[in-house]
């Protein structure tokens, strides 16, 4: 079934790169559609630390960079 908007729940990222360190962040439900796989949902990070937060920036960073400098 859908998760309800605005639900919290605890969001655990492996990184590729450092699987072994995976980033735990408070999370919150902004939106929940129906799919052929099942559901796709959009979250809103809180309280993620900051040398979490600073991990996570610069992977999206490297991905983002490595997609538009080929």
């Amino acid at each position: 079934s859908a998760i309800e908007k605005d639900s919290m729940f605890n969001l655990k990222i492996l990184l590729p790169d450092d699987a072994m360190r995976p980033i735990v962040v408070e999370a919150q439900v902004y939106w929940c559609v129906k799919n052929r796989q099942g559901y796709s949902i959009g979250v809103k990070f809180h309280k993620m630390n900051y040398a979490d937060r600073k991990r996570y920036i610069e992977y999206i960073s490297e991905k983002i960079l490595l997609k538009y400098l080929k």
